[in-house]
């Protein structure tokens, strides 16, 4: 019984993560529709207040956490990259991984969930 339980946690962190890099795709999405298709620097400019004071994450007022309480990783789009890429190490915090180790990408999602 305890194994099972603890494969549903692994299971539900990986899916919040998922939830998480999707959430922030999309209010990138509208970072760059609102600042000529150009995408930031950093997930930083998400949580910072433009000239009325208005930040695209109002409601949280900082990034969210992944579900290991590690910071999400994000590339910006390059020539070789056309989209953003979120993403999360997984529960051990190193690149790649399976199970619950799995990194969470942007990039790797279907485009109907980008």
């Amino acid at each position: 019984m305890i194994p099972q339980l603890v494969r549903r946690a692994e299971r539900a962190q990986q899916a919040r993560a998922r939830a998480d890099v999707k959430f922030l795709c999309v209010v990138l999405g509208e970072y760059a529709d609102s600042h000529g298709g150009k995408y930031p620097d950093s997930l930083e400019a998400l949580v910072q207040p433009d000239r009325h004071g208005h930040t695209l994450l109002r409601e949280a007022g900082e990034l969210p956490r992944d579900p290991w309480d590690r910071a999400y990783h994000y590339k910006p789009p390059t020539p070789e990259l056309p989209m953003p890429d979120v993403y999360s190490l997984g529960r051990d915090g190193l690149p790649g991984g399976s199970g619950a180790d799995e990194d969470v990408h942007a990039t790797h999602l279907a485009p109907e969930d980008r």
